[in-house]
């Protein structure tokens, strides 16, 4: 760029040369013959700021970029902690993709543990040894009772266990050891419950019938009486049912609990008692 600029002034000095040598006029006639010859020296004008190569001024080519800063210098200032913050969410990422595979596979557990497991193949061998284990078993013995009230708990037992055929059968063993027994209208009630848990609605009002008759003055009369008319009410005896109630509310109507009353008054409205 400097040498070109250079050329430049050096074609300017030498039009500039030219320019103040004289310069001849011929004038040629019209025959072509020349008629006069004169010489002109042409007035030159000097600008004042003229430019010469001793005064020209030549600029430095600005330094790259390179020479200034390194490639391997970064233009822009790291922040530790928007790179701890990609980190972390990384790392969150990376988690929930666990987790996410954890519960798969708890699921998938979960699933073989609801497969029910394929029965043992037992070796010929192996069933006869079974089968003579099994005969040899002794039976298991019932628990022995040393009282009448321990007997009555043990048959009370199994209505809690919803055994209700051997709870109807211990209450009644019960009642015949131990007829005299203060246990019995209470015995006699709950063996008509069991029996009622088994749809004999017919055995269910013969047991009540007799609870009440043991004792139509004690404390578990009013409930002996109250399932007594339920029982005839699903035999489809309602009249017989009625009168039971209307005994019921006459004889303990004072001295009836309020369940009692309640279900009685319930069944009488059932039934359109008068």
């Amino acid at each position: 760029m400097i040498k070109q600029w250079i050329a430049g002034f050096v074609a300017l000095g030498s039009m500039a040369a030219m320019a103040e040598a004289p310069v001849e006029i011929v004038e040629v006639g019209s025959g072509g013959a020349v008629v006069s010859v004169s010489s002109i020296t042409p007035i030159t004008m000097k600008m004042d700021n003229e430019v010469s190569p001793a005064n020209m001024v030549v600029e430095e080519p600005l330094p790259a970029i390179s020479d200034v800063a390194p490639p391997s210098s970064p233009m822009v200032e790291e922040n530790p902690m928007a790179n701890l913050t990609t980190q972390v969410a990384l790392l969150q990422d990376t988690m929930a993709q666990m987790t996410g595979k954890i519960e798969e596979l708890e699921q998938k557990i979960e699933l073989l543990k609801q497969v029910p497991a394929a029965p043992q193949k037992l070796t010929p061998e192996e069933t006869l040894g079974a089968r003579e284990k099994a005969v040899a078993a002794p039976p298991v013995a019932e628990p022995v009772a040393a009282t009448p009230e321990e007997a009555y708990g043990l048959a009370r037992a199994y209505i809690t266990q919803a055994d209700y055929p051997r709870a109807e059968s211990a209450l009644v063993e019960f009642i015949q050891l131990n007829p005299n027994h203060t246990l019995v209208p209470a015995a006699a009630y709950w063996a008509g419950e069991a029996a009622a848990a088994q749809k004999n609605y017919e055995g269910a009002a013969k047991h009540f019938l007799s609870g009440y008759q043991k004792d139509p003055k004690g404390p578990k009369a009013p409930d002996n009486l109250l399932k007594l008319a339920m029982s005839l009410e699903s035999l489809g005896k309602k009249k017989e049912a009625c009168l039971t109630l209307r005994k019921l509310f006459k004889e303990h109507g004072a001295k009836m609990t309020g369940s009692v009353k309640s279900v009685g008054e319930k069944a009488k409205k059932r039934l359109k008692c008068t």
